[in-house]
């Protein structure tokens, strides 16, 4: 559904409009094979510059977990797999040894995208479970403030970019960021 509307929107600039650089923040589809064909789109992740902040905030003994394999592929972490009932249940899992490594640590999950939060919630639980120290939370966009409030609520720390407005919550300005992939092309 979202890649393959996303696919038609990016054909339709390019081809129609004749746009010759399209920016996307941590999209979903960054690492398909179709926008290998279209040189002009480039997925700027906020992911490293959040991770960034996460460790001149909290130390470097950070372990960092991918909410779902998606998240695996694209910001190259480990972390659950994810089976989604509908928007508000999820069922989630991890490795044993990924399990083990949990235990006192400092964990901070991330995501490209806080929606209701169900996803976050139910793996913070888990996290906790398995002897967390610190749950934190990055996430690039969250569609909800309903959702991101949630998550605020149950952890230590969530930084979020400000790719969405979401009055109440504090967000990191990836203004930056943003100039940067600009000014490289």
């Amino acid at each position: 559904g979202e890649t393959n509307a996303a696919k038609a929107i990016v054909q339709k600039l390019t081809d129609y409009y004749k746009v010759k650089k399209i920016y996307a923040i941590d999209c979903h589809f960054g690492k398909k094979n179709w926008v290998k064909k279209i040189p002009l789109l480039e997925n700027v992740s906020a992911v490293p510059f959040l991770m960034k902040k996460v460790r001149r905030d909290w130390g470097k003994n950070i372990l960092f977990l991918a909410t779902d394999q998606g998240g695996q592929r694209r910001f190259n972490l480990p972390g659950f797999k994810k089976k989604r009932k509908n928007s508000f249940q999820v069922e989630v899992f991890l490795r044993d040894a990924l399990a083990e490594k949990i235990k006192g640590k400092s964990v901070c999950l991330v995501d490209d995208l806080i929606g209701t939060g169900t996803t976050l919630l139910k793996i913070g639980e888990l996290v906790k479970k398995y002897g967390a120290k610190k749950l934190l939370c990055l996430a690039v966009h969250s569609t909800l403030a309903k959702g991101a409030k949630k998550i605020k609520k149950k952890f230590d720390k969530i930084y979020l970019t400000n790719t969405i407005n979401n009055p109440g919550l504090s967000q990191i300005d990836i203004t930056p960021l943003i100039l940067k992939a600009i000014r490289k092309t």
